[in-house]
């Protein structure tokens, strides 16, 4: 796991944890320069998960920094973490400002406290990043669900289960 950008030292702490149980190499960079030498320490995983900071889509030096970090890592998938909870508009946004980072797929946040992804459905469905996974709550990995069909319907019609 490779952990970047500036974040608060609780998910610091939680995902060295989460990586600490799974028994995984944990590297942290707080720059892009950074990251080349930590992706050399862990030339020998199979998989490298790199976990950025969040990011306004009005923060363009966020943004700069975070195309920076992409064109270094050069990710095999890269997921869109977008919160359930914005509006039409703020979803419009976010998926203009990241659309450069080209994400293969979106994860949809916060679905415990949206109460469902119908105020957003027609943004999703005329998105072209498909939705990868949903996630209703903080326990990981118990609130993190795949986005299959029946789920993401469920979501849309406000069904909690």
């Amino acid at each position: 796991v490779l952990q970047t950008g500036t974040r608060d030292a609780s998910d610091q702490v939680k995902l060295g944890d989460y990586a600490s149980m799974l028994n995984w190499k944990t590297e942290s960079a707080s720059s892009p320069e950074d990251v080349q030498p930590c992706l050399d320490r862990l030339a020998d995983c199979d998989v490298v998960l790199v976990d950025t900071a969040g990011c306004s889509p009005s923060d363009a030096e966020g943004l700069s920094r975070l195309q920076q970090l992409h064109d270094v890592v050069k990710p095999t998938i890269t997921h869109l973490v977008v919160s359930s909870t914005c509006n039409e508009r703020s979803f419009l946004r976010v998926e203009a400002a990241f659309k450069d980072l080209n994400p293969d797929s979106m994860i949809l946040t916060k679905l415990d406290e949206s109460g469902g992804l119908g105020p957003l459905f027609s943004c999703l469905q005329n998105s072209s990043i498909p939705i990868s996974c949903l996630a209703d709550g903080q326990r990981i990995p118990a609130d993190l669900m795949e986005a299959t069909s029946n789920r993401v319907a469920q979501r849309v019609l406000g069904v909690l289960n």
